[in-house]
């Protein structure tokens, strides 16, 4: 078992998630900018917390390579893509981050982040980051930016870099390396762990395309 067979065996789910009408319409420079700016928000609140688990992961690591190797990571969530994010929300005329509310599916998945992050070890913790990084690399690839919007062709260009990619085939190296070494039975819970991440991949795709709120 290897990272690229938990993808495989939920082919069905990623290709949903990469065919969502919210990226299919930032592909095609239709979507409202509106959507757009609560899909940035709202992601913004998202790593935070994001970078709290990867804090998590250096703390658990149980080797001086490991704290070194996800030390970086972390380092380039916060420093790269945090900062271009609160940049590129500027530029978009979003400038009220810090009095956003989460949304009921960004509070979910964030919480279930950091659940399994506080609970759990390594392999877990990079079950569950793992595939936000990996679903967005292949977004990044697949979308081709020459035919929509200015606005959007930035935000799609950031994911096809060889430096992200880079970052992401360390975690999937890392977590093979785990699932070499796991017997059968926590196998079935390092896939149920990358599932469920997965399931709230698309859902925060969802959330951002129909502007979700809190019914009551």
């Amino acid at each position: 078992m290897e990272s690229q067979d938990l993808k495989e065996k939920h082919l069905d789910l990623w290709e949903k998630s990469l065919e969502h009408p919210f990226l299919k319409e930032i592909e095609s420079g239709t979507l409202p900018l509106k959507n757009f700016k609560f899909y940035m928000e709202q992601d913004y609140l998202y790593l935070l917390e994001y970078c709290k688990a990867l804090a998590l992961l250096i703390a658990k690591s149980e080797s001086e390579k490991g704290m070194i190797d996800y030390t970086e990571v972390l380092y380039k969530t916060i420093n790269i893509e945090l900062d271009h994010h609160k940049e590129y929300c500027r530029k978009i005329g979003v400038d009220n981050l810090e009095d956003v509310e989460m949304t009921p599916t960004t509070a979910a998945y964030t919480q279930y982040l950091l659940k399994t992050a506080y609970s759990e070890s390594v392999p877990e913790i990079i079950a569950v980051i793992l595939p936000c990084f990996w679903v967005y690399l292949d977004m990044g690839e697949k979308i081709d930016p020459s035919g929509t919007k200015e606005v959007y062709r930035e935000w799609i260009l950031m994911y096809k870099s060889e430096e992200f990619e880079d970052l992401i085939n360390k975690l999937k190296s890392d977590l093979d390396w785990h699932l070499e070494r796991m017997n059968e039975e926590k196998i079935k819970e390092i896939n149920n762990i990358f599932e469920k991440s997965l399931r709230y991949e698309y859902m925060f795709w969802e959330m951002s395309y129909e502007m979700e709120d809190w019914k009551i």
